[in-house]
């Protein structure tokens, strides 16, 4: 297979992305809070395998072996990328002995493929509202942690690129070697299924760059805003770290109550 790489997909438009983007982060372990106080203090992030992942079916695609006469693409690239095969006359045998591949050996291709995708590559997620209940229900201790807000700009100016989720009812199907890499990458790692489309995600991804942490531009994170039911010691402890924070100022705000809808509001 082609190898991948966000470079092969065509970037949103900066008019595209949202004015902010936002991570919820719990608060309820002395790791969680390790990596919030990183976060404010040094500007590290950390960029996960999509192993490590609460849905078993993100970044896991149906994986199939086109049938034998559907394989000519397939074959053709493969014989291609192989730059030890120079010549046509080369290229041609070596198509011959791909034609002739069993299913077994393919098959244990994909298992190589799925390894790659799960454990290798490294993702960061951010969510593009601030207000979604569920999120913090999910993702922020039930409204009892934070939530970082980011600017776009610098995130991109250190990493690149930043692609939104697709969020469909099917479950999408890799047909191998005959996909292109922008459809790929799409179905690999940007697809979920529908009921996961309140978290309007948008994702950095590291292609086999591997899971860890990674520093992002001073001036990215510019506010923080507290959970309805953040407790009096974690507040204290967030409110240390911000003003120990070197740099550009971040706001404090706070999510609170609607007092007559089904809502939250954001303020300082």
């Amino acid at each position: 297979m082609t190898p991948l790489s966000s470079e092969n997909m065509q970037a949103p438009k900066i008019a595209d992305f949202p004015e902010h983007f936002f991570k919820y982060r719990a608060l309820d372990t002395e790791q969680q809070r390790e990596w919030v106080k990183r976060t404010l203090l040094n500007n590290e992030i950390y960029w996960a395998a999509p192993a490590s992942f609460n849905d078993p079916f993100d970044c896991a695609p149906i994986y199939e072996v086109p049938p034998r006469h559907l394989r000519g693409p397939m074959i053709h690239r493969v014989a291609q990328a192989e730059g030890r095969f120079a010549n046509r006359a080369e290229r041609r045998r070596r198509e011959r002995q791909l034609a002739r591949m069993p299913n077994n050996i393919l098959e244990a291709g994909i298992d190589n493929i799925k390894t790659m995708v799960l454990q290798e590559t490294a993702v960061y997620s951010l969510a593009s509202a601030a207000d979604e209940i569920l999120m913090w229900s999910h993702y922020s201790g039930a409204h009892t942690g934070i939530s970082l807000r980011f600017r776009p700009r610098p995130l991109l100016r250190t990493f690149n690129v930043a692609f939104p989720v697709r969020y469909t009812p099917d479950r999408p199907t890799v047909m191998i070697g005959l996909d292109e890499r922008t459809e790929l990458l799409q179905k690999m790692l940007l697809t979920k299924a529908d009921i996961w489309s309140y978290e309007q995600e948008w994702r950095f991804v590291g292609w086999r760059e591997g899971p860890g942490p990674r520093q992002f531009q001073a001036g990215a994170l510019d506010g923080i805003i507290l959970g309805e039911r953040i407790s009096a010691a974690n507040e204290e402890l967030v409110r240390r770290w911000v003003a120990a924070r070197t740099g550009d100022p971040i706001e404090v705000l706070r999510a609170t109550l609607d007092p007559h809808l089904f809502q939250l509001q954001i303020r300082p």
